[in-house]
């Protein structure tokens, strides 16, 4: 018997929803054009988002401004964090390594704004808060850094 109880060209049991994800197109699109045209079940846990070739490609677009920013290549750590964020607005992670990068080329006032689209999609990291509040010092934005800061330790010390 075959995968998926079928056995030549009978099938000996319908497969369970969970058993096939798929569906087989009657267009004439390739493989490929069928996949980036519709997203993939994430799985992973509900209401995570889709998984698409986009989101994939924000992903390592991601780890290659991070080798970038740890090999102090900024400029091209910038240009990749930027393509990421284009590809998927929610990565938070590439948004926190665009702040960071900003920071540390000198462009503050990108750095908070980098920052505070980060705090949009994790409004509840206090770390998220930290890094706009340390910006915000070394603008010398004093009760900004310190709203901020208030935030911080406001979300650390609060019940999970």
């Amino acid at each position: 018997m075959g995968v998926g109880g079928v056995s030549g060209t009978h099938m000996t049991r319908p497969l369970p929803p969970h058993e096939h994800s798929f569906t087989l197109s009657t267009s004439r699109e390739t493989p490929g054009e069928a996949l980036a045209a519709r997203p993939l079940d994430a799985g992973a846990r509900p209401g995570a988002p889709a998984y698409t070739p986009r989101v994939a490609d924000a992903r390592a677009l991601y780890k290659q401004g991070f080798q970038h920013f740890a090999n102090d290549r900024v400029d091209e750590a910038i240009a990749s964090y930027r393509e990421a964020v284009e590809a998927d607005p929610g990565l938070a992670i590439a948004w926190n390594g665009l702040s960071l990068a900003f920071r540390q080329k000198g462009d503050l006032d990108a750095a908070i704004e980098a920052a505070r689209r980060l705090i949009e999609l994790e409004p509840d990291d206090p770390l998220s808060h930290t890094n706009l509040s340390m910006l915000f010092q070394r603008k010398g934005m004093i009760p900004e850094a310190e709203e901020e800061m208030a935030v911080a330790q406001r979300l650390e010390t609060s019940p999970s």
